[in-house]
């Protein structure tokens, strides 16, 4: 069964009291929140298959490939925080700001 979209969707407060039930079910697509009928979340990852209770994050992120304003879940892969940080260019450089950490440009590597 296809996921659908609820129209409309819940109000904020709604999501908030009832965020166990809500949580596997929304998406963020270019800043906003979509709101699904079923679970969209597997809880695994796609690339290290570990599961997201089994790690230090317990969390997992639905990640864009490409974006198709037609459909917001086509293109889309679920990934663990570590493996996030390795696929996602904006989202380390976000991280690293984030933690103080700075990466020098390197233009040739050493042996």
């Amino acid at each position: 069964m296809i996921p659908r979209k609820i129209v409309p969707p819940p109000s904020i407060t709604e999501l908030i009291t009832n965020r166990e039930l809500w949580k596997n079910k929304i998406l963020t697509f270019r800043g906003e929140k979509v709101v699904y009928d079923q679970d969209i979340r597997t809880g695994v990852c796609y690339f290290c298959k570990k599961v997201g209770r089994a790690q230090r994050s317990r969390t997992t992120y639905l990640h864009h490939v490409k974006y198709d304003n037609s459909d917001p879940l086509s293109w889309t892969i679920e990934v663990c925080s570590k493996c996030h940080y390795q696929i996602d260019s904006n989202n380390k450089k976000r991280l690293d700001r984030h933690y103080g950490r700075f990466r020098p440009k390197t233009y040739f590597q050493r042996p």
